[in-house]
C-alpha cells in the first residue's frame, strides 16, 4: 500500500466540462490505482466509526426478491482482540414467524450490545452497502411501536458504518466498476485458496468479472419452505459473507485513525429521554455534522472551497498595523473575483498556508475587516503574533473548533439538571412550562367572581364556559413529562386572564403568576395617551406595547415591514420611564442572534429619545461586544437648546451593570456568558427583563445563554413565517422540538392573551402585500393607507400609450416587466440542468437591473438582487460590473435571502436559479419561509425570475407538495394579475 501524498498522479491533461475539479481529481486517482495496480491510502483520518470501539457487529439481511419478505437475518460480534463473542442466524420460513424472529433477534442482539459497553468504549454496527441497513430498518419498523431497535436509526446516534463507503472514501483500489465484497476479496487476498475450495459449494455462482455485482442466490418460495437442506446452505452462505465483512474490516482498520469519540450506546428510545438529554443529544449531533461538513470540504482544492464561498484565497500578506486597542492587524490583498465568501467580520477562522495538508493546523485568527469591493481584508491573531511571510500565499478557512459548544451544553445542563428541576426555582423552567414567575405559589383553580372595581364581563361569561373546567399543560413536547413531574404534581396551571381566588374564599385575590401588577397596566395606558401623537403607533402596535405591562411573558409576531424595531424601541423606553416613576431599578438585557440586530435596536432607542427629547429619561444605553461608535444616526449627543441627548456607551466590565439602576444593555447570549463569567458555574439573575429580538431564528439552547440571567420577565419578538434557525440534521421524528425556535415553542405554550401579531406593513404597497398576507398571515396583514397605492418612480419610463409597435420585441418585453403599474411580476424562461448557477437567469436579472439603473434613474441603494445561491450571486455581480463599466454607478446589494432578512429596497429582483430535475424539489429551495423573506423585501416592485422546470414540476409526496404550494400559488397569482411573462432565449 502507498500513501496518496507520496504517490504521483498523472497531470491534468484535459478537463471535462461535465466534472467538477474535485470529481476530476478523484477520477484521476482511481485511474492511477488501476494503471499502477496499486492500493493508495487517500487519508487515514476518518469519522465514519468511533475511536472508542469495543466490539464490531457485522449484520446481513436478505429478502425474497419476489415477495420482499425477509429470508435470512444474521449477525456476528467480534471484540477488539478479534475474538467472535457472539453470532446468530435466523431463517424465516413463513411470514407468521416474523414476530417471533424479530423478538428473538432483538433480545439476543441487545443483550450482546449491552455487554459490549464498558470503560468508555462500546459497540458499533457494520454492514456492506445500504441495502442491508435499509432493509433492517424497514423490517424493524414493520412491527410498529414499541420498536426496541429504533435507537439505531435516530439522527445523531451514528451506530453504524457502511463498509463499502468506508473503503471507497479512504482508499483508491485497482477495482473497476462497483465496489463489491468479492472484488475486495480478490484484490486484497482475504480468502486463501484452501478456504475457497472448502466454500466452493456455498458459492454456486461466482461473479463473471470484477465488473459484476455480488451474487444473490435465489431459492423459490415453495422450495425454501420445504427443503431444509437448501435453507441450511443459504444460512452458511450468509455466515460466510459476515466472515468476509469481518476480514475487510480487519484489513482496513489498522490503516485508519478515527478522531470521533462516541458518547452514548444506550438503547433507550427517544421518547424516554429527559428534556435535557434531548437538547444535549441535539447539540452533540449538530457539532458532529458541522465538523464532518468542514472536514469533507477541506479535502477539496482551494479553488473549489472558494467557489463554494467556504474559503478566501489565495491571499497576499501586505503589512501590519495597530488597531484602536493596540492589537496587531494583519492586512492582506485578495485575488480578483475571489473576494466573496460566507465569512463575516468577527468570525473565528484559520489562516493557512496555501498547499498545506493540515488546514486546521493554521493560525487561529479573527476576521477584523472585510472589504470585498476593495479586495482587502485584515485579521487579528487569537494567540500571539503571526510569523507571516510575504513570499507565501495564504487562505482563510473555517475553524473546526466550535468555541460556542461548551457554553451551550453548560447552559442546557444548568437549566435541566436534576438539582435545578428538583428545586423548581428557576424562572426559565417556569417560562418553558407556562407556569409563570417563581414568586407566586399556585393554588387550586375554580371559577371566581370579578375583582372589585372590574368593569365588564369575564371571558367565559359570554359563552357560559369556564376556562377552568379542563386545564391542561401548554407544554406538550419532550419536556412535558419531566416538568409536569417537577411542577404540576397536585396542582393545575393558570390559564386565562382572571386571577385565582384566595384559597380561603375571603375575597382577597392573589396575583396570577403570569400577570403584571395592575398599576403597571394603568400607567402605560395613561402614558400612551400622552405619547400617542409622538409615537405614531397603530392599534396593533399599541396593544403590543401594553403586553409587557400586562404579562410577564409577552410574544410579539412581526410580519414583514410592520415596524417591529420601532415598536420595541418604544417598549424599552416605556419600561424605563415606568420604573423611574416608581423609583424601582430596572435593568433590561436586549439580545438577538446577531450584533447587527442588537445594534439596530439600541440605535433606534437612542434616535427616538434624542429626536423627541424625552426629558426625564435616565436610562443608560450600553453595548457589550462589537460596536463601532457613531455609525448610527442619532447616536451623537445634541447640545442645542440645553438638550444633552443620550448615546450608546460601551460596557467595560460587569460592575457597570450594578452601577446603572436604569439600564438597557445589548449583548448576544455568548457575550453575556463571557461578561458574567458563566464558566464558573453560576448564572446570576441580573436582569429584570430579557428581551429577545429575532427570536424566531434562535434555538432554545442559544436562547438559554441570555434567559438564564433573567428574573422572570420575558419579551420575544420575531416572525415564525420567516427564516427559521439554521439546523444541519433532521430531528422531527426522534426529538420533534429541538430544531424549533424559542418563539415557535412559546407560541405553542401560551394562549392568545400572551401574544399580539402586528397587522400593518409600512413597507409593501397593497399589491405586494396581498399575496404574502393570504399565503402566510391568514389575510390579516394590510398595507398602511399611506403607502397602499404607492408605485415605483422611474425617470424616462414610457407611458403605456407609447409602448406599442415602435420598440423592439426585447425592449418592449423589458418595459412590460418593469412597468410600475404592475408591482409584481413573474418571468419564466427555459433552461435545464442548472443547479446553483443559471446563466440564462443571470442575464435576465442583470438586463433588468442595468435598465433600471442606467435608463430610469434607479440608484443602487434602491435595488437588490437576490438568489438562494452564492454562485448565482457571484455570477450576477460579475456580469453587472461588466455592463456598468462605462457608468459611475456602484453595484447594488447582490446577496442571498438570509443576508437580506430585515432589509428592504424599492425594487427586488429574485432569481430561483435551479432547473436541475434532481434539485428543483429540494428542501432547501422549496422553503416557504425563505420565499416569504425574498418577496417581502420590496417596497414598490417585485420581479421573480425562474425556470418553467421549477415552477411547473409537481412534487411526488405530501410533504414536498405542502412546501411547494407557495410557488404554485404565486404562479397562479401572477396569472390572475396578468403579470406573468415569458422570456424566450434567442
Amino acid at each position: 500500500m502507498k500513501d496518496k501524498a507520496a504517490s504521483a498522479t498523472p497531470p491534468d491533461s484535459h478537463k471535462g466540462a461535465s466534472f467538477t475539479p474535485h470529481q476530476r481529481e478523484r477520477l484521476k486517482e482511481c485511474l492511477h490505482a488501476l494503471k499502477t495496480r496499486q492500493i493508495y491510502l487517500r487519508d487515514p483520518g476518518t469519522r465514519l466509526f468511533p475511536m472508542n470501539l469495543s466490539t464490531a457487529f457485522f449484520v446481513n439481511l436478505v429478502r425474497d426478491p419476489v415477495l420482499g419478505l425477509p429470508q435470512v437475518l444474521a449477525y456476528r460480534a467480534v471484540d477488539e482482540g478479534g475474538r467472535v463473542v457472539d453470532a446468530a442466524c435466523w431463517a424465516i420460513v413463513r411470514e407468521d414467524e416474523l414476530p417471533a424472529v424479530r423478538q428473538s433477534f432483538s433480545n439476543r442482539f441487545l443483550t450482546a450490545w449491552k455487554k459490549s459497553i464498558a470503560d468508555g468504549k462500546g459497540p458499533h454496527l457494520f454492514h456492506f452497502g445500504e441495502g442491508t441497513w435499509q432493509g433492517l430498518r424497514e423490517w424493524a419498523e414493520e412491527a410498529g411501536s414499541p420498536n426496541r431497535l429504533s435507537f439505531l436509526w435516530e439522527p445523531g446516534r451514528c451506530h453504524h458504518t457502511d463498509l463499502r463507503r468506508l473503503i471507497r472514501e479512504r482508499f483508491d483500489l485497482p477495482i473497476p466498476g462497483r465496489l463489491t465484497l468479492f472484488a475486495l476479496d480478490h484484490v486484497l487476498g482475504l480468502t486463501s485458496s484452501t478456504e475457497k475450495e472448502n466454500m466452493a459449494d456455498l458459492f454456486p455462482r461466482m461473479p463473471e468479472s470484477l465488473f459484476h455485482p455480488d451474487p444473490e442466490p435465489y431459492i423459490p418460495r415453495e422450495e425454501w419452505e420445504e427443503d431444509e437442506k437448501r435453507r441450511s446452505e443459504l444460512i452458511r452462505y450468509h455466515e460466510a459473507l459476515l466472515a468476509l465483512q469481518e476480514k475487510v474490516w480487519k484489513w482496513a482498520h489498522p490503516h485508519l485513525e478515527s478522531d470521533w469519540e462516541q458518547t452514548e450506546w444506550g438503547e433507550e428510545p427517544a421518547e424516554g429521554r429527559s428534556p435535557g438529554a434531548h437538547y444535549l443529544h441535539f447539540l452533540e449531533e449538530e457539532k458532529r455534522l458541522r465538523e464532518e461538513n468542514i472536514l469533507a470540504l477541506q479535502e477539496y482544492s482551494l479553488a473549489e472551497r472558494v467557489d463554494r464561498f467556504r474559503a478566501i484565497g489565495p491571499l497576499t500578506f501586505l503589512r501590519t498595523s495597530l488597531d484602536e486597542e493596540g492589537r496587531f492587524l494583519y492586512h492582506f490583498q485578495m485575488e480578483p473575483e475571489n473576494e466573496l465568501s460566507k465569512f463575516r467580520e468577527g468570525d473565528f477562522l484559520k489562516l493557512a498556508v496555501v498547499g498545506t495538508q493540515d488546514i486546521q493546523g493554521g493560525f487561529p485568527v479573527i476576521l477584523a475587516d472585510y472589504n470585498p469591493a476593495a479586495g482587502k481584508l485584515s485579521v487579528l491573531a487569537r494567540q500571539g503574533r503571526l510569523p507571516l511571510n510575504r513570499q507565501l500565499a495564504y487562505s482563510l478557512e473555517e475553524d473546526l473548533t466550535d468555541w460556542n459548544h461548551p457554553k451551550l451544553t453548560h447552559a442546557v445542563r444548568a437549566i435541566f439538571s436534576t438539582e435545578s428541576s428538583a428545586e423548581g426555582r428557576h424562572s426559565v423552567l417556569k417560562l418553558l412550562a407556562g407556569e409563570g414567575h417563581p414568586e407566586f405559589i399556585p393554588v387550586p383553580l375554580t371559577p371566581v367572581r370579578s375583582p372589585k372595581g372590574f368593569k365588564g364581563e369575564q371571558p367565559w361569561e359570554k359563552s357560559g364556559n369556564s376556562p377552568f373546567s379542563e386545564v391542561t399543560s401548554p407544554f406538550n413536547s419532550p419536556l412535558e413529562g419531566e416538568l409536569r413531574g417537577v411542577f404540576l404534581k397536585d396542582m393545575r396551571l393558570f390559564q386565562g386572564t382572571c386571577p385565582p381566588p384566595n384559597p380561603k374564599g375571603q375575597g382577597r385575590f392573589l396575583q396570577s403568576p403570569l400577570e403584571q401588577e395592575r398599576e403597571k397596566f394603568l400607567w402605560v395606558r395613561n402614558w400612551m395617551q400622552s405619547f400617542e401623537p409622538v409615537s405614531g403607533l397603530n392599534a396593533a402596535q399599541r396593544a403590543a406595547l401594553e403586553l409587557p405591562f400586562r404579562k410577564r411573558v409577552s410574544l410579539i409576531e412581526g410580519p414583514p415591514g410592520t415596524g417591529k424595531t420601532h415598536l420595541l424601541a418604544w417598549i424599552l423606553i416605556a419600561l424605563i420611564l415606568q420604573a423611574q416613576e416608581t423609583g424601582e431599578p430596572l435593568r433590561i438585557a436586549v439580545s438577538a442572534l446577531t450584533h447587527q440586530a442588537i445594534d439596530g435596536m439600541l440605535e433606534k432607542v437612542v434616535n427616538l429619545v434624542n429626536r423627541h427629547r424625552i426629558k426625564g429619561f435616565r436610562g443608560r444605553i450600553m453595548k457589550w461586544g462589537r460596536y463601532k461608535e457613531g455609525e448610527a444616526g442619532g447616536n451623537a449627543q445634541d447640545g442645542s437648546s440645553g438638550w444633552p441627548g443620550i448615546r450608546i456607551e460601551p460596557l467595560n466590565n460587569a460592575e457597570d451593570i450594578s452601577g446603572s439602576p436604569y439600564l438597557i444593555l445589548g449583548s448576544t447570549g455568548f457575550g453575556l456568558y463571557n461578561l458574567l463569567d458563566g464558566r464558573n458555574g453560576t448564572f446570576p439573575q441580573v436582569f429584570d427583563w430579557i428581551v429577545f429580538d429575532e427570536a424566531s431564528q434562535v434555538l432554545l439552547p442559544h436562547a438559554l445563554l441570555s434567559l438564564l440571567y433573567g428574573k422572570g420577565n420575558f419579551l420575544f419578538l420575531g416572525d415564525v413565517k420567516q427564516l427559521p434557525p439554521i439546523v444541519l440534521g433532521r430531528y422531527e421524528a426522534a426529538s420533534p422540538d429541538v430544531h424549533r425556535s424559542i418563539l415557535g415553542l412559546l407560541l405553542d405554550r401560551y394562549g392568545p392573551e400572551h401574544r399580539v401579531r402586528l397587522d400593518r406593513t409600512y413597507r409593501m404597497n397593497a399589491e405586494l402585500c396581498a399575496f404574502p398576507s393570504r399565503m402566510w398571515y391568514e389575510s390579516t396583514l394590510q398595507s398602511d393607507p399611506r403607502n397602499a397605492a404607492s408605485r415605483l418612480e422611474l425617470t424616462s419610463f414610457p407611458a403605456s400609450s407609447s409602448r406599442d409597435g415602435n420598440e423592439s420585441l426585447h425592449r418592449g418585453l423589458i418595459n412590460r416587466i418593469l412597468d410600475p403599474e404592475k408591482p409584481i411580476a413573474l418571468v419564466l424562461t427555459d433552461h435545464q440542468g442548472n443547479y446553483q448557477k443559471s446563466d440564462p437567469e443571470v442575464e435576465i436579472m442583470v438586463q433588468l437591473a442595468h435598465r433600471l439603473m442606467t435608463h430610469h434613474g434607479l440608484g443602487p441603494n434602491r435595488l437588490a438582487l437576490i438568489s438562494p445561491h452564492r454562485a448565482q450571486n457571484n455570477a450576477m455581480a460579475n456580469r453587472l460590473s461588466q455592463l456598468l463599466q462605462e457608468s459611475d454607478d456602484a453595484l447594488p446589494v447582490i446577496d442571498t435571502v438570509e443576508r437580506l432578512q430585515g432589509a428592504e429596497r424599492d425594487v427586488i429582483l429574485f432569481s430561483t436559479t435551479t432547473s436541475d430535475p434532481d434539485h428543483v424539489m429540494s428542501e432547501f429551495l422549496n422553503n416557504p419561509n425563505r420565499f416569504n423573506v425574498a418577496i417581502t423585501r420590496a417596497r414598490h416592485k417585485l420581479i421573480v425570475v425562474g425556470s418553467r422546470s421549477f415552477f411547473l414540476t409537481v412534487p411526488q409526496n405530501e410533504e414536498a407538495l405542502a412546501a411547494n404550494a407557495c410557488f404554485k400559488q404565486f404562479l397562479q397569482h401572477c396569472k390572475d394579475k396578468k403579470s406573468l411573462f415569458a422570456w424566450n432565449r434567442d
